[in-house]
């Protein structure tokens, strides 16, 4: 592909082929996960999972700071983690992951 600038300048640059993936054709039946409260101190209850899901909590970095599988669609948790922002994923047993920002207080 050749571009050429207002001023005149030409750049080439190689074609790469894009596979455009849209959200219409993404299906996601499960509940959506809810997390209270939140903000918190610790101590926090999911809700809406399903038997089996895998939770993970990460920190701002990407670090895992937290795993664990839960038994019921609801799971209390009492977190001894720093104050600040995480990220809670929820990982179905048939791979569907969701996500929920935490705040700890």
């Amino acid at each position: 592909m050749e571009i050429t600038s207002a001023f005149g300048c030409v750049d080439t640059s190689s074609c790469i082929a894009i596979t455009f993936v849209g959200v219409d054709k993404f299906e996601f039946h499960a509940s959506p996960i809810s997390i209270f409260p939140n903000p918190s101190n610790g101590l926090i209850t999911l809700n809406g999972m399903g038997v089996n899901s895998t939770v993970t909590i990460l920190d701002t970095q990407g670090r895992e700071v937290f795993q664990r599988i839960g038994t019921a669609s609801e799971m209390t948790l009492n977190l001894n983690l720093d104050r600040g922002y995480y990220l809670v994923l929820v990982q179905s047993e048939s791979g569907d992951v969701q996500n929920v920002r935490l705040i700890l207080k």
